[in-house]
């Protein structure tokens, strides 16, 4: 039996010649003397295997042997390959890249500053809190304001990625301290992953490649200095008294004339006397103190600023392990 290879120039081509990677095909005839030789004896003849080298350090990835209705002819069909070798990605750092833009969504309840058309807190830090209100003390409700925020992109490649993991993460604020910022300032907006493949080293020293499979993932990170959680302004109808609830209606004692400048033993006699007219009528007195605060649930005295409330909506976590911290 005798085989004859005969190169088909008609068939072979350059499939891709992109920036590192290179492929082509090449395609032969086989002609055989005898009936029916077998597929795996002509592939032989042709001497091409899958791995073996080709041009430009390209590599056979696979290879076809077909029949013909002429019984005694065959083509052989091979397919090379070169792709650019890379470092293996699960070995760079991750990248990082920051943001910053206006925010106008948040209600306007608080800012910081000492406008003269805000009512003013108790000092937070270096700063005053000042309450959006009126100069009756009302708030003004419906308003938004610009606000800081700070957007921090985490770029990397991981082995894996585990869907459940990310949305047990989407939407959390970090419950420590993240990037230098104390706890709830940061909040996980979105997490990003794509399957990705490259060529890297196949570390037996030989030159050759293998295909890594890996996740490309990218993390975003919101930041707020006043943090996440959503305010209100404690306002309402209706007040907590002797443990139940009733109507902002009732004569106070503290609305009497001359509350504020009278001694101890003066509002302790007036608070005797309303208790004696209205049992539910006393606000806000101790007889051990002057006046104390208002109490939660309790109504404050007219004209006097109302609280804001913050009611924290965001899930906290833990985020060592699972964010890496930025570069100082």
């Amino acid at each position: 039996m005798a085989l004859r290879v005969i190169p088909d120039s008609d068939e072979t081509s350059l499939t891709s010649e992109k920036a590192g990677d290179y492929a082509y095909v090449d395609s032969y005839k086989v002609v055989s003397t005898t009936l029916n030789p077998g597929l795996l004896v002509v592939q032989q003849a042709v001497g091409v295997y899958v791995g073996t080298s080709g041009r430009e350090g390209a590599t056979c990835r696979t290879v076809r042997v077909r029949g013909s209705e002429d019984r005694y002819l065959y083509r052989v069909t091979a397919e090379f390959s070169r792709r650019e070798k890379i470092e293996n990605p699960l070995l760079k750092d991750d990248k990082f890249s920051w943001t910053a833009s206006l925010n106008g969504t948040r209600p306007f309840l608080m800012a910081l500053g000492f406008e003269a058309d805000f009512t003013v807190s108790k000092p937070d830090g270096d700063k005053f809190c000042v309450k959006c209100t009126n100069a009756a003390g009302d708030p003004i409700e419906g308003l938004t304001a610009e606000t800081a925020e700070a957007r921090l992109r985490i770029a990397g490649a991981r082995a894996a990625f585990p869907p459940a993991l990310a949305l047990d993460y989407v939407g959390t604020t970090n419950k420590l301290a993240y990037a230098g910022r104390p706890p709830f300032t940061w909040k996980c907006m979105s997490i990003e992953a794509a399957e990705a493949e490259a060529e890297i080293d196949d570390g037996t020293g030989s030159g050759n490649t293998t295909t890594l499979v890996y996740w490309q993932v990218t993390v975003d990170l919101a930041y707020r200095a006043e943090g996440w959680a959503t305010e209100a302004f404690d306002v309402g109808f209706n007040e907590i008294f002797a443990l139940k609830k009733r109507k902002i209606c009732v004569p106070r004692v503290a609305d009497l004339p001359g509350w504020d400048s009278g001694t101890v033993v003066q509002k302790a006699a007036w608070v005797e006397q309303f208790r004696a007219n209205d049992p539910q009528a006393l606000y806000s007195f101790d007889s051990t103190v002057a006046a104390e605060l208002a109490k939660a649930g309790e109504a404050k005295p007219e004209g006097e600023a109302p609280t804001v409330m913050k009611l924290h909506g965001s899930i906290a976590r833990v985020w060592t392990g699972i964010f890496p911290q930025p570069p100082a």
